[in-house]
């Protein structure tokens, strides 16, 4: 029997785990298999006072506990070699329609030109990259010599009012499966803070005895409200700046 699981080893995992393991609880973190996998499926049954569940945008505990749609953002990225008229000291986003569905991006990191966009329909990926890659090339004088590597991952959909689930039962879901991010697509910081914010919402009960999970959920919000409310903040300034937004404001 261990008193905290924690599904996920990304940053809301790993914040949660540490806090929880310094301040005596016994935890295990559980994190998926690497490939390859070994042939055969083994299964077996682990017990826990309560659960955190960080294991992402497409949270398989979230959506099983209280059947959650799917809903994220596919982005898409890639390093590259090669000039560009911006200053290198700043992050570049794009909020025009005709270049994705959500947001486009450039920054450097490493020397490469990195050049992305995010979607909710991945078949239109190359599209609104393509369209991206010219548009920086017009307006900022941007040369390609060799595109080196690219990437794509999930995020969460941020959706008006920045909704966020704080769990079900004796399961708390914390970063990216609980929808803190922010909406600008940076999560680790969200991660990091909401990860915390969960152990230490855990340690206001004990869990050696018949204690009320309602407790745990008012902490862990009131631990999250200047988190959220900064989600919220910077949704209104993006909705603001870009009528692909206008129509999804949440109130001031």
């Amino acid at each position: 029997m261990y008193d905290i699981i924690i599904i996920g080893a990304g940053p809301a995992g790993s914040s949660a785990a540490k806090e929880l393991a310094d301040n005596g609880y016994k935890v295990l973190m559980v994190e998926k298999f690497k490939m390859p996998r070994l042939k055969g499926k083994e299964e077996y049954t682990e017990n826990a006072k309560m659960v955190i569940a960080c294991d992402g945008a497409v949270s398989t505990i979230k959506r099983k506990l209280i059947h959650a749609p799917r809903n994220y953002v596919t982005t898409y990225q890639t390093f590259n070699r090669g000039s560009i008229d911006l200053d290198y000291h700043y992050f570049y986003a794009y909020l025009q329609p005709q270049l994705s569905e959500y947001d486009a991006w450039f920054n450097i990191k490493d020397d490469y030109l990195i050049f992305g966009v995010s979607v909710k329909d991945t078949s239109k990926i190359g599209y609104y990259y393509t369209k991206f890659i010219e548009y920086m090339k017009l307006e900022h004088n941007a040369k390609i010599k060799a595109q080196e590597k690219a990437e794509k991952w999930i995020m969460p959909h941020i959706m008006p009012g920045c909704p966020v689930d704080y769990g079900k039962g004796r399961v708390l879901f914390a970063g990216e499966a609980a929808g803190f991010l922010n909406p600008m697509g940076e999560g680790i910081s969200a991660g990091l803070e909401s990860g915390y914010a969960a152990a230490k919402a855990i340690q206001e009960v004990d869990l050696h005895s018949n204690f009320d999970v309602q407790v745990v959920y008012e902490a862990y919000q009131d631990n999250t409200m200047a988190l959220k409310t900064y989600m919220e903040r910077q949704w209104r300034f993006v909705a603001g700046l870009s009528a692909k937004f206008a129509g999804h404001r949440i109130p001031r």
